[in-house]
């Protein structure tokens, strides 16, 4: 339901992404301008939500890549990212595949659900980089203060680049 109430309150939206509008501009020059949404401000929860992913429960739980749950502890490997292309292509996968089971696999082996993303009716826009920030690994006291924070504070401290941070 989130996604379709969305796609109600984006419809003003759509053609002047696409399009673009003109507008006087306070130096009076007409400008034509397009819309887009190009940052999100919002918690895993709502990050989750407004790009159709499963989140923390899902086999790929960040909103922007495609890293794998058990690959989490990789700063330094470089995943695939979600794209709005990327996310489609999965959708339609999942919606030609030949029974429920093939469906639902395809659906969980990629962390989405089968929603229209509203934000994919707006151009300009892609809801999986304009995550703000990236909540599966920044989240206060979750993931980055529960398992990356003491992990960083571990590495300085065997490069001896600990300071303050070995009191911690």
């Amino acid at each position: 339901i989130y996604h379709k109430v969305l796609t109600i309150a984006f419809k003003p939206l759509q053609n002047p992404s696409e399009y673009g509008e003109t507008v006087t501009c306070s130096d009076y020059i007409q400008w034509v301008l397009t819309t887009g949404i190009v940052i999100q401000s919002v918690d895993g929860e709502e990050a989750a939500c407004t790009c159709a992913t499963w989140g923390a429960s899902a086999l790929h739980p960040c909103p922007q890549c495609f890293v794998h749950k058990d690959e989490l502890t990789k700063p330094k490997k470089v995943f695939p990212l979600h794209t709005t292309q990327t996310m489609l292509d999965v959708i339609q996968e999942a919606r030609t595949a030949r029974s429920k089971k093939k469906t639902e696999e395809i659906l969980w082996d990629n962390g989405l659900h089968i929603v229209d993303n509203a934000f994919w009716t707006i151009a300009n826009s892609d809801p999986y980089s304009a995550v703000s920030y990236d909540t599966l690994h920044s989240d206060d006291l979750g993931k980055w203060g529960g398992h990356l924070f003491p992990k960083m504070v571990e590495v300085l401290c065997n490069m001896k680049q600990g300071g303050n941070f070995s009191e911690l």
